[in-house]
């Protein structure tokens, strides 16, 4: 359902049937941000207002928090305020499996930079996207090894990979062995600085599906 909704808001995007204004966006802390972004279609209106907090983390709330505010196009009411932190994980990791199922060949190995709902939910989108009872081979590149751990696991326990691994990001030459066996690199991070040397050699076929880059 997740994986049509956002083929068909696509299209209404390309067709010019959908409003998109640029986001306004406000720093806050360091390179915290929050960003507010309204849209409408022919029969819908309202504005997701997301945050970026680095300290959430710590205390054991979402890095990246959002709610989505949704409008009666009529009298302008808002009619709804809906939780969008999943939401917005969902509806992200969508996009990028629709780009994956459009361009991927075939997918034996997925790279995944970041370990948190975003790279989670990209697992579960792509896996469904391609049809696949389970994902061949991950590689989780993360900063710290805890969480990467534990997505690792989760994955393993779901059932949706055969095999996974973990390289830190300190890691360079696990990373470059793995960035250029890659048939798909999802980047699930807001990471500002390279993830990989450019020098590296990607197969041709690799997809990349490049996401927290708002800045």
């Amino acid at each position: 359902m997740c994986l049509e909704a956002n083929r068909q808001a696509l299209i209404s995007v390309a067709r010019g049937d959908a409003v998109v204004p640029s986001r306004l966006m406000l720093p806050y802390k360091d390179s915290d941000w929050s960003l507010f972004k309204p849209a409408a279609t022919n029969s819908q209106m309202g504005m997701k207002v997301v945050s970026v907090r680095s300290g959430n983390p710590e205390r054991g709330l979402p890095l990246v928090p959002a709610t989505i505010l949704h409008m009666d196009m009529e009298t302008g009411i808002v009619d709804a305020v809906v939780a969008g932190t999943y939401l917005t994980a969902a509806r992200t990791s969508c996009g990028s499996a629709l780009a994956v199922q459009k361009f991927c060949k075939s997918l034996n190995r997925l790279v995944l930079f970041g370990a948190g709902l975003q790279a989670q939910q990209h697992v579960l989108a792509i896996r469904t996207a391609l049809s696949l009872d389970k994902i061949p081979y991950i590689t989780i590149v993360n900063r710290s090894a805890t969480r990467a751990e534990e997505l690792k696991h989760e994955l393993l326990e779901r059932g949706w990979v055969e095999e996974c691994h973990i390289a830190l990001l300190s890691h360079s030459s696990r990373i470059a062995e793995a960035v250029r066996r890659a048939d798909v690199i999802s980047t699930c991070t807001n990471s500002t600085t390279p993830l990989w040397d450019d020098a590296i050699s990607l197969q041709t076929s690799c997809v990349i599906t490049g996401i927290g880059s708002y800045t």
